[in-house]
């Protein structure tokens, strides 16, 4: 069970940006049923992109400040939260630590908690902290005294690390920030911050932001409008003077553009820092 973005074992973060491809070859991939035309351009929209053309307006025209999504934007990962190896692993890190469960009733009890805790959230796009989910297993299966508050948090990093196939910094996304350097910055993202934060800081990227917004934090996730507004307010910016950035048409595209902010593709705005790049105005959403 994933609760946040680029967590799948499926997300290899390499995706060719429907946007930047003619309007033949978006054709045929809608009509075919392409899977990477459909992750991001619904078939609805895909008579907008065929008619108008050029999407958008010069990426940074009247834009004061920029925020990015987190995973497959700025951090290139790929994870497997499905194999039981996974689990093995924390299973015997475990036991060191005074819990004792097998790595199948781990998988089990993970997802099992996960699930509950997200219907109980009573919200539409509900987030959890899964190191609360490690508490309770940890309490539920420890043979001798613990700090389960604790241990639940570095049993959720120790669970990611277990779980990593693949992370490091898109080169093209840090040569993006250092061009946006003297601009204000910031992270929404889909995140875990027990973990996610750490591996910011590892890739180098954290201190290039001044507001780091996750879901985790706050008990919902994108595309909920409010987690936008969380990191406009530290900002002190307007939604139409923003540009958003990130690679999910829903919640980096669609999404920010609700709120009056303009919004990009991460693969077309690798083109920035050569003059290029155009982004998607938010009338673009009312159209469709």
């Amino acid at each position: 069970m994933s609760t946040y973005d680029g967590s799948s074992a499926g997300a290899s973060g390499a995706y060719q940006d429907p946007l930047r491809q003619s309007a033949r070859r978006r054709s045929a991939e809608a009509l075919s049923g392409d899977e990477g035309a459909a992750d991001f351009v619904p078939r609805k929209y895909l008579d907008i992109f065929l008619s108008t053309g050029e999407y958008g307006m010069s990426a940074l025209d009247g834009i004061e400040g920029v925020l990015f999504d987190c995973y497959n934007t700025l951090i290139d990962i790929r994870t497997d939260e499905s194999t039981i190896e996974t689990y093995r692993t924390l299973s015997s890190w475990l036991a060191y630590h005074g819990v004792s469960i097998d790595p199948e009733t781990l998988k089990y009890e993970y997802r099992r908690l996960c699930r509950k805790r997200i219907e109980k959230a009573g919200e539409q796009f509900a987030e959890i902290k899964i190191e609360k989910v490690f508490r309770d297993i940890c309490y539920q299966y420890k043979i001798w005294d613990v700090d389960e508050k604790k241990l639940g948090r570095r049993a959720a990093r120790t669970f990611r690390a277990a779980s990593i196939r693949r992370k490091q910094a898109f080169p093209e996304s840090l040569r993006l920030l250092e061009h946006l350097r003297d601009m204000p910055k910031g992270i929404v993202s889909n995140a875990q911050r027990v973990f996610s934060e750490q591996e910011l800081r590892h890739l180098g990227l954290y201190d290039h932001f001044d507001t780091v917004v996750f879901s985790s934090d706050h008990g919902y996730k994108k595309p909920d409008e409010r987690l936008f507004w969380k990191a406009l307010e530290p900002l002190g910016l307007k939604p139409e003077k923003v540009l958003f950035i990130g690679d999910s048409y829903e919640n980096d595209i669609l999404a920010p553009q609700r709120i009056g902010m303009r919004s990009m593709f991460i693969h077309e705005a690798w083109n920035i820092p050569n003059g290029g790049g155009s982004s998607t105005s938010p009338l673009f959403s009312f159209r469709a």
